[in-house]
């Protein structure tokens, strides 16, 4: 059952990494096009 517990963290954890960076990404993308 714990197996199945950290499993399931090192997923989410990972989902919410790949969230992270597209969203600082995309914060990026848009600071730049407002200030060429």
């Amino acid at each position: 059952m714990e197996n199945i517990m950290s499993e399931m963290v090192k997923r989410t954890g990972n989902l919410s990494k790949k969230i992270g960076s597209g969203l600082g990404m995309l914060k990026f993308v848009v600071e730049w096009l407002e200030n060429p």
